[in-house]
């Protein structure tokens, strides 16, 4: 179906030390443009000077540029980090001249200020004394309203919200100026996100268990497994801590015999000590991870599995001779290329295992719950405005922030310091949807694993935890929670939604139980009464 759109120009306007923040709006423009411009039928266009320019004569290079980017324009984004830039025929710099020109003709201009979180002395210097000058005149002249950020993801964030409120803006004004008539009311309901749009709701639960992640975790234990058993290693006996000290039976009590056994005892004592002991057996704790994996899993080991030859191993060391050494786990390892490498394996296959049961335990407590996927669909004749839904459901039954499972700390790599932050939770990327089509946006829980570590973000390893529970926090915030006597009560506040199209709720709803029932009632700008209804919920459980 063919529609309309609105396209506007962005200018992105900054000196040269600034390029990972004007990716980040190309990618955050992108987005807007899938999800929020496609809602309100207008796309974005970024223009940069590097990108968007061309090679012409007959002025100065700036002058030029105003001409063939900043006049066409709509708006702009500035942003400042260390340097201000290079100077121009008028201005202190060329992203100061846009800004002014775009300010002078009635223009919006983002203004962004980099505030580093610790005072950097190296990035002190005129350069940066001109931005700090600059931001001072610009807000005390009172041209506008700057903001700053701490690094780049803080940037894109506060970029999206503020394109998105300035948007809404906008088109809202456009619309009231343009006197759409106002005598057609909106229709407002809440169904469930399916293709059939049907006033009954599914309940689902989740198949984590049985996605692809977890049987490639499987998989590769079993690959270990089968790598271990097949390295036969020979049945052989050690002679580097033995000496020879076989005598007669009849100089067994003599003296001579008693000083060659001690000074057996100390050579083995001293010999031991310079090479190292034999990997009899590995420790408790890997073995006994592996044997209880094993028998749970019905994998047939013996003995000979842990089997490793005449490897020798030392917990530190600072010999340097012309053997082949290597350090797992802090222990030195001593032995052929066949001993240290099933070495190897049965560690990494300890590893392995315990990784994936802290995965076992984390997915079976969420394939427990249960959820459903809402939205909010306007049927009527026209768009609508400030959308108030409070929905209702049997008290005790919804699963809040707080109730939310947090996986263990086993999952995450104290290396690479990643955490998850429940993707299976998260906003989806395409909040909007025009004839909504349950095989785009639907996601199956096959993949559910996926999405969750697509979902990964960087912080400090012993603070996993806080950050996690943050993260699930800040999702439900879309959300206010309260509780009555009997119910739990949601509110969620929509600013926009257009006539004919329908909006994702922004995360799925997760249950401990199967709710009894689910009300809603939903308030308008310009709904003359309010929507009341109820989702009917179907008796029978569907697991993706």
């Amino acid at each position: 179906m063919s529609k309309e759109t609105t396209t506007y120009n962005l200018l992105i306007s900054c000196p040269n030390d600034v390029q990972e923040e004007v990716k980040k709006v190309y990618e955050k423009v992108d987005v807007f443009n899938r999800t929020i411009g496609n809602n309100l039928n207008i796309r974005i266009d970024s223009k940069h000077w590097k990108r968007d320019s061309y090679p012409q004569s007959g002025g100065s290079p700036q002058d030029l540029l105003n001409k063939q980017l900043v006049a066409n324009c709509d708006f702009a984004v500035a942003i400042f980090r260390n340097r201000f830039g290079t100077p121009t025929d008028d201005y202190d710099s060329g992203t100061e001249e846009e800004i002014e020109l775009l300010l002078n003709d009635g223009k919006q201009v983002f203004l962004y200020f980099y505030k580093p979180i610790n005072d950097i002395e190296s990035i002190k210097g005129e350069q940066y004394n001109k931005v700090i000058e600059y931001r001072k005149e610009y807000e005390s002249s009172r041209k506008g309203i700057a903001h700053e950020y701490t690094d780049i993801e803080n940037f894109g964030d506060k970029f999206f919200n503020h394109l998105t409120m300035y948007c809404y803006q906008k088109i809202t004004s456009d619309i009231n100026a343009n006197k759409v008539t106002k005598n057609v009311e909106p229709k407002l309901v809440i169904k469930e996100a399916k293709e059939n749009h049907n006033d009954n709701v599914t309940i689902l639960r989740n198949k984590i268990m049985e996605s692809k992640f977890i049987n490639d975790k499987l998989d590769g234990i079993k690959d270990l497994f089968a790598q271990i058993t097949n390295i036969d290693l020979p049945k052989k006996i050690s002679e580097g801590n033995k000496v020879n000290t076989d005598v007669s039976s009849d100089n067994k009590n003599s003296g001579i015999y008693k000083a060659v056994s001690n000074f057996t005892v100390a050579a083995s004592s001293l010999a031991t000590a310079l090479m190292g002991e034999k990997v009899e057996t590995l420790d408790i704790m890997t073995k006994e991870t592996i044997e209880r994996y094993a028998y749970h899993q019905d994998i047939e080991i013996d003995e000979s599995f842990f089997y490793l030859g005449c490897l020798e191993r030392r917990k530190s060391s600072n010999f340097d001779g012309k053997f082949y050494l290597e350090k797992v786990n802090s222990i030195t390892v001593y032995g052929n290329e066949e001993e240290k490498k099933k070495y190897n394996l049965i560690v990494e296959l300890s590893k392995k295992i315990r990784e994936f049961l802290a995965y076992e335990k984390y997915f079976i407590s969420l394939d427990r719950l249960f959820y459903i996927e809402l939205m909010l669909c306007n049927l009527g004749e026209r768009y609508d405005e400030d959308i108030d839904i409070v929905i209702r459901i049997n008290r005790g039954s919804i699963c809040n922030a707080t109730e939310v499972p947090v996986p263990d700390q086993t999952i995450v790599d104290e290396n690479n310091r990643y955490h998850f932050s429940l993707g299976f939770l998260k906003l989806a990327d395409k909040i909007f949807a025009e004839n909504y089509d349950s095989s785009k946006e639907n996601q199956q829980d096959n993949d559910l694993a996926e999405d969750v570590l697509e979902s990964v973000r960087r912080v400090f390893y012993n603070d996993y935890k806080k950050y996690i529970q943050k993260d699930i926090q800040k999702l439900f915030s879309f959300y206010k929670w309260y509780k009555d006597e009997h119910d739990d009560i949601l509110k969620l506040k929509i600013h926009y939604l257009k006539h004919g199209m329908n909006m994702l709720f922004p995360t799925k709803l997760y249950f401990k139980e199967i709710p009894k029932y689910i009300k809603y009632e939903i308030k308008s700008k310009y709904q003359v009464s309010p929507t009341i209804g109820e989702l009917v919920i179907n008796s029978n459980v569907n697991s993706d």
